[in-house]
């Protein structure tokens, strides 16, 4: 006879909790229940706090607050209003005050193609005196030249101003024999201030009825074919002017300055002495109201 064993599978004993371990369970799973209950109820609150609130002034009078106006990066204050008289003397804003950009009355970047003479400037305005008439001029790879003649040229751009300042870059390729300048006031020929460079002066002349006088200069030795920023200003009586590389930033203060009331008005441009061999490049050319 076959007999059969039967094999007996024992059951893990049971695992009991203490009671502390269900009394702590029991707090955690309030606090959960708690923490989901209030997070329903006070939601909004929670979200509105968040959330940065509209710019208003105080319940009292319930006007939108006036945030102060963006001009070129710097802040300017409102107009003053009454109501806030105690707190501007308890907190007071400090007004900055910004001067208006100089007016542009012309200019010319020479970003066009070659031509003869100098014609139409990047303003739109036709260059007048020997700009429009030469051979002598020329515009070459963005540049305004001067070459091929010898003699005294002038550029005129824009129309008759009394204070006014012109501010240009260019290059001389030899010097002395050769300057490059700004005219203001000119009305012909015989009749302009000039300030320029020769290589070795920074000079201020007038010239009035053919009369040349020098009116001040300054030491400013120059390189040949280097590019170099002449910034020359009339206002009323006075004649300022500075140069500087073209590379380098503008000085703040004035190399130059004399008196002269010869010449009440008149165009501003370029005058540009060349001889046999020598180029003149102009870069930039730039007239604003002083």
């Amino acid at each position: 006879m076959r007999t059969y064993r039967h094999r007996i599978t024992r059951l893990p004993k049971p695992v009991y909790l203490s009671r502390r371990t269900l009394r702590t369970g029991a707090i955690v799973v309030g606090l959960i229940l708690l923490v989901d209950v209030l997070t329903v109820r006070y939601f909004p609150q929670v979200q509105s706090a968040l959330i940065l609130p509209p710019q208003t002034n105080n319940a009292s009078n319930g006007s939108a607050l006036q945030l102060p106006a963006m001009t070129n990066g710097v802040t300017s204050s409102n107009t003053h209003d009454t109501s806030t008289t105690a707190r501007e003397s308890s907190s007071p804003v400090a007004k900055v005050t910004t001067m208006p950009a100089a007016k542009v009355l012309a200019q010319d970047t020479f970003a066009r193609p070659n031509q003869p003479l100098w014609g139409s400037a990047s303003d739109g305005q036709m260059w007048n005196a020997d700009a429009a008439q030469s051979p002598a001029f020329s515009i070459v790879n963005h540049a305004g030249l001067v070459s091929n003649g010898s003699g005294i040229f002038d550029a005129i751009l824009g129309a008759p101003t009394a204070d006014s300042e012109v501010l240009f870059s260019g290059s001389v390729s030899h010097f002395p024999a050769s300057n490059m300048g700004a005219v203001l006031r000119w009305t012909d020929a015989n009749n302009m201030y000039k300030v320029f460079i020769d290589g070795t002066d920074l000079i201020a002349l007038k010239k009035v009825n053919g009369v040349v006088s020098e009116l001040q200069s300054v030491p400013f030795p120059a390189q040949n074919g280097r590019s170099y920023t002449i910034h020359a200003r009339v206002v009323g009586g006075s004649i300022m002017a500075r140069a500087w590389p073209a590379n380098q930033a503008e000085p703040s203060a004035w190399m130059l300055t004399a008196t002269d009331s010869d010449l009440a008005s008149g165009y501003d441009g370029m005058r540009l002495i060349v001889q046999n061999g020598v180029t003149i490049t102009i870069t930039s050319f730039l007239e604003s109201q002083a």
